[in-house]
């Protein structure tokens, strides 16, 4: 049996003293989340994919965009290309109400059937 002034241990895992010291309420919800996760570790795994992957994603097309920007004429050209679709869109539904309106309903039926 272990003394008063010891380490507590439950079930024979060592508890730190910065866990004793937290909130009751957070205690209880870090309980309900390893509820959770033991219950569902797939769902968890695949959470945790899921999020590698984007990761890894990310880190692939940041290396592609460097690449990218390392070629002389590429970035200028995109910049070009960006302004002049920019100019093409300004002008084709900014300028005439007709498609304006027509772009709005667009638009609007777009965000309503995101819900």
């Amino acid at each position: 049996m272990r003394s008063e002034g010891s380490p507590k241990y439950i079930d024979d895992v060592y508890i730190p003293d910065e866990l004793n010291d937290m909130e009751p309420d957070f205690a209880a919800r870090l309980q309900t989340l390893a509820e959770d996760i033991s219950s569902r570790p797939l769902y968890y795994a695949n959470a945790g994919l899921v999020v590698l992957a984007m990761y890894f994603v990310t880190t692939a097309l940041h290396g592609m965009l460097v690449m990218v920007n390392q070629v002389p004429l590429v970035q200028d050209s995109f910049e070009t290309i960006g302004l002049i679709y920019l100019l093409w869109f300004l002008m084709e539904f900014v300028g005439d109400s007709n498609k304006r309106s027509d772009l709005l309903d667009r638009v609007d039926y777009f965000m309503k059937n995101l819900k």
